[in-house]
């Protein structure tokens, strides 16, 4: 468990430019403990270098923070830039998934990998072995992945999405991510030639919100390695959901919604899709319904979200 103090310093590790789901995230945290009174920041990586490094990144952190200011990808939180990192046992540096080599850099500070996602930072856990490391996790998900691979103890840290309070007029349509599942979906779009299709992309967070909030259905066929935003959205924005029975998916707690909508991406079947989808958007007040308990769950995120924060990083 961490041990925070009125001195404490929070780096929050978190890639320069990148307006997803993760870093979303990653600024969400940021801001809860300055609200707690934490002292806290974010420290940019380039994340375009880091990728273009690959394996010789170990011990380069240093040339890959970004010293020049960045402009806000989410500029509705507090979330200040910081370009050092002072290494004393005080100090807490918490990374996402993507970055865990970089704890190996560290000698006196707290060392925290916040589990956004269960695909990256797999081939690392075993160099981490002799780091005292913290983990928590934003899944039940990730929580069973790091079971699974000998980690004995770790500790909840959900996120939270936020709908923009836009009205909209709700059609006989279907929300997609291009992102996710793409294959999949155009085959269902086959199977339903008459049906209206609503790419989410490219839009702002109002853009998003009217977009949702028109259609009765939300699909996602990705393999949903995190508690992604878009079908949480896409709940409280009162569509009915489909999505592939993987990832976090697969976790009742993750997403909790009936059985009959994840389907198998073993025995995957467009027609079978197209059917359900054709039910979820004639028979859309009652189904509707069916999905309350997630709708429930999603809004109660952000007050479990501040408790988890309050317990894992608050002090006397």
């Amino acid at each position: 468990m961490l041990t925070v103090s009125k001195s404490s310093i929070v780096y929050i590790l978190c890639p320069a430019a990148v307006k997803t789901g993760g870093p979303h995230a990653l600024y969400q945290l940021c801001n809860e403990l300055r609200k707690l009174g934490r002292t806290a920041y974010l420290v940019f990586v380039d994340h375009r270098k880091f990728v273009m490094a690959g394996a010789t990144i170990t011990g380069n952190l240093s040339s890959l923070i970004v010293t020049e200011e960045v402009t806000p990808a989410f500029p509705r939180y507090d979330a200040p830039q910081e370009t050092c990192i002072v290494d004393i046992e005080d100090n807490v540096v918490i990374v996402p998934e993507v970055y865990p080599e970089f704890l190996l850099e560290f000698k006196f500070v707290q060392k925290v990998i916040w589990w956004l996602a269960t695909w990256m930072g797999q081939s690392m856990l075993a160099r981490l072995t002799d780091l005292q490391v913290t983990h928590l996790c934003q899944s039940r998900a990730a929580s069973a992945f790091l079971t699974a691979r000998g980690v004995k103890e770790s500790f909840p840290l959900i996120d939270y999405v936020y709908l923009h309070p836009h009205a909209a007029a709700r059609t006989a349509s279907v929300a997609f991510n291009p992102a996710k599942g793409s294959v999949l979906t155009n085959l269902i779009r086959d199977a339903l030639p008459a049906t209206q299709f609503i790419s989410i992309e490219k839009m702002t967070e109002e853009g998003v919100a009217k977009a949702l909030r028109s259609c009765r259905v939300y699909i996602d066929f990705g393999h949903h390695p995190g508690r992604d935003r878009i079908p949480r959205e896409a709940a409280l924005a009162g569509c009915c959901i489909l999505v592939a029975k993987a990832g976090t998916a697969e976790f009742f707690e993750d997403m909790p919604i009936p059985s009959r909508f994840k389907m198998s991406l073993q025995n995957f079947s467009p027609s079978v899709a197209a059917d359900i989808i054709g039910d979820l958007i004639a028979n859309y007040d009652s189904r509707c319904m069916e999905f309350e308990m997630y709708r429930r769950a999603v809004a109660a995120d952000y007050d479990i979200f501040k408790s988890q924060a309050t317990i894992l990083f608050g002090c006397g």
